[in-house]
């Protein structure tokens, strides 16, 4: 029986491998999108105004004003490929104006804001992205709910990650202004906040917010920070 079964197993090993995308836990992988599938975005700036797929095929710079990816439409998935989005102080790196939007894999380096939402945005989803060298990483302050997991935001002069209501988790935030400033209710899981100059996580909200597992060394200010003790939850948080 084992011996009939070993040919197959070696068959689906080999088609993962050749496949041009696939999962392997949380991480999406993607090596190339088959012909016909998904809009590739070759030039900046770029306008999103349908559902669909949507990707780079190599590593953009914007060196004007503006937004350099503008996402003006429902149902959006945005794969950066791994490939990188690089700006100016003048500049936003991606806009988000709808819902039910997701953002993935890559980096958005040396905007004033690397990606950030209109009022009122819901299911807004960042996976596996790094914000580099800006003002702002993410600024999510104004969105009805998001999702931040597995990102980094470091080296930028202001916030790491701002976010009004829905979960930060896995991310790490290194040598920004404030890692994290939480300014509505939200879970913050499992994070790190690293030598940022002002504070760690700044939880600014009288919503309730649970803190569990995240870790905070060498800010300068403070590692955690809150203006309405009574609304936080605390688990287990390194450096408090």
């Amino acid at each position: 029986m084992l011996r009939n079964s070993f040919p197959c197993a070696v068959v689906l090993l080999f088609v993962l491998a050749a496949s041009p995308a696939f999962s392997q836990a949380n991480f999406y992988v993607a090596t190339a999108i088959p012909p016909g599938i998904g809009t590739k975005i070759k030039s900046l700036p770029y306008t999103i105004s349908s559902p669909g797929l949507y990707y780079l095929g190599g590593n953009l710079s914007y060196s004007a004003a503006g937004n350099a990816i503008t996402i003006s439409s429902n149902d959006v998935v945005l794969d950066l490929m791994g490939f990188e989005l690089l700006g100016n102080p003048a500049s936003h790196g991606i806009r988000v104006n709808s819902n039910s939007v997701e953002i993935r894999n890559g980096t958005v380096r040396s905007f004033d804001t690397g990606i950030s939402s209109t009022t009122n945005v819901y299911g807004l989803h960042l996976n596996n992205l790094r914000a580099y060298a800006g003002r702002n990483g993410f600024d999510l302050s104004v969105n009805n709910s998001a999702s931040v997991v597995g990102c980094d935001c470091s080296g930028n002069s202001e916030i790491g990650v701002a976010l009004k209501a829905g979960l930060v988790s896995g991310c790490m935030a290194n040598a920004n202004g404030t890692g994290y400033y939480i300014s509505g209710a939200a879970n913050v899981l499992g994070n790190s906040a690293t030598n940022n100059s002002y504070r760690g996580f700044d939880i600014v909200t009288s919503a309730y917010v649970l803190m569990d597992r995240n870790m905070a060394n060498g800010n300068t200010n403070a590692n955690y920070a809150n203006s309405a003790p009574s609304a936080i939850t605390w688990g287990v948080n390194a450096g408090r």
